[in-house]
């Protein structure tokens, strides 16, 4: 995975969900944080995703069979965004995935420990988009930018 804005590089340890913005939805990141995903990190994202689906249906089968669950997605395996990257849209889109899909994302970073906020530079706000191109999958997101 590599990120950037406005095609340049910046560093992944620098990079964090805004916890409030995310889930007051009120905010839009003044720029476009665009990540860079390899194959593995799908396969990373989709390992997290189906892992806590599954933990859900361990404890009640019919955990995503209810009406207030109907339009979330479920992941059917760890390869789900492998064959099928562009499914990202909806899992960042659906309220019940969304804040579970962008920490994945981050977490599949291939640095020893994840940012802090401390140290962040760029703070996630918002999910604008995913990209497919010659070079793989890429995930836009709004973020504020540190001074």
């Amino acid at each position: 995975m590599y990120a950037t804005i406005n095609g340049k590089n910046v560093p992944l340890d620098e990079i964090t969900l805004d916890d409030f913005g995310w889930d007051k939805q009120a905010t839009q990141g003044s720029q476009t944080l665009r990540l860079h995903l390899t194959e593995n990190d799908l396969v990373k994202v989709g390992t997290a995703l189906f892992a806590s689906a599954q933990e859900a249906l361990d404890e009640d089968p019919e955990y995503f069979q209810g009406e207030s669950m109907k339009d979330v997605p479920v992941p059917k395996s760890e390869h789900v965004f492998l064959e099928e990257p562009m499914l990202l849209t909806s899992y960042l889109e659906n309220a019940f995935w969304s804040r579970q899909t962008v920490l994945a994302i981050l977490d599949s970073k291939e640095l020893p420990g994840s940012s802090s906020p401390e140290k962040a530079t760029y703070w996630i706000q918002d999910f604008r988009q995913v990209l497919k191109n010659g070079e793989g999958v890429a995930v836009e997101f709004g973020v504020w930018v540190k001074q």
